[in-house]
């Protein structure tokens, strides 16, 4: 005879999987991206070229990208595909001048904008004529460069060519987490989530301007799974106990990134970062929370608590290299959360 208690949870499963489908979420969806990041990126770093393009001609190609997203007010998911579809174009060929950055930065954008149409439906998309024009008011103000359509039309005849398809974005992938952890928990942390996702999406913003996608073993997928532990720690500091073991990496550090990150945003109170988060003083009915809490952000992400700890590392390691929100002297809002992409 069947345990009922085996049978409850064979269905409390079932309806889970059968959410997350409805959703766009599946176990199997995320299992395929994973899979084509790991062979996509596999592929890149066999081609990786001697001489990649420095950081002044990303940084242009990426202030290109903004400029024209904000003027032509795109969702910013399209923002991050087109940054990722850049970075790993410049795995082949290389970036060699800042003319070929800025042109193949317009066609990463031009032909992210008319994929995310031709998948939605939405209105017809606007014309690369356009863009041009958005692009070429900052290159040539900044410069002294104009784009040329031409140009731009044979970057983007490579990219069909070299880079038909591309993983998701960081944004992409935490988009993901988010919904699978409403399903999971019944939409009991929406509230919550909706201010994970404002934060997550600033952190991916600083990690997009820091450095190219996959650098230094920071490709979208693990970016994203430290971005959405320190989102969601930033609301509930026991996660980080639950899923980070002391000897593997240093309270303090963890405390300061989190103080930092409520500070900047103003989202939670300082001292849920600066003590009086130690097991010995918190209730076991909230401990058991928490713990249902950590099972249920690692089925989210799909990510053993292995991954979990070295995710969380590298991109504390890759925000402290860095200010915390990517000022550049050239661009009025440096986030997300200051301008509407």
């Amino acid at each position: 005879m069947a345990d009922p208690a085996d049978e409850r949870i064979h269905r409390i499963t079932s309806l889970v999987e059968d959410t997350l489908f409805e959703r766009g979420v599946s176990d199997q969806l995320l299992t395929l991206w994973r899979s084509k990041e790991s062979q996509e990126f596999a592929t890149l770093n066999s081609f990786l070229p001697a001489e990649t393009s420095n950081a002044h001609d990303r940084q242009a190609a990426l202030e290109v990208i903004h400029c024209v997203a904000t003027a032509s007010q795109a969702p910013l998911e399209i923002f991050f595909d087109a940054i990722l579809l850049y970075d790993m174009s410049c795995y082949r060929p290389p970036v060699t001048t800042l003319h070929k950055a800025l042109s193949r930065a317009l066609a990463c954008y031009n032909f992210v904008v008319k994929c995310s149409w031709c998948h939605t439906n939405d209105s017809t998309p606007m014309a690369l004529a356009t863009f041009l024009k958005y692009a070429n008011l900052h290159s040539e103000k900044y410069w002294s460069m104009k784009i040329e359509r031409d140009d731009v039309l044979i970057e983007e005849r490579t990219l069909i060519l070299e880079l038909s398809s591309t993983p998701p974005s960081v944004l992409g992938w935490l988009t993901s987490f988010s919904t699978r952890l409403d399903a999971i928990t019944h939409g009991r942390l929406q509230g919550m989530l909706e201010k994970i996702d404002k934060l997550g999406a600033s952190l991916a913003w600083c990690l997009a301007w820091g450095r190219p996608s996959g650098q230094g073993g920071l490709c979208p997928r693990t970016a994203a799974i430290g971005v959405f532990a320190l989102t969601v720690a930033a609301y509930k500091p026991m996660l980080v106990e639950q899923l980070v073991s002391p000897e593997d990496h240093s309270e303090s550090q963890m405390a300061t990134m989190l103080a930092a990150l409520a500070d900047l945003h103003s989202l939670a109170p300082r001292n849920a970062f600066t003590g009086g988060s130690t097991s010995e003083e918190v209730p076991n009915s909230v401990l058991l929370l928490d713990r249902a809490l950590a099972a249920s952000f690692q089925a989210a992400t799909l990510a053993e608590e292995a991954c979990v700890q070295v995710s969380i590392v590298r991109v504390l390691e890759h925000l402290q290299a860095q200010p915390m929100l990517a000022t550049h002297n050239r661009l009025d809002a440096p986030s997300p959360l200051a301008v509407e992409l």
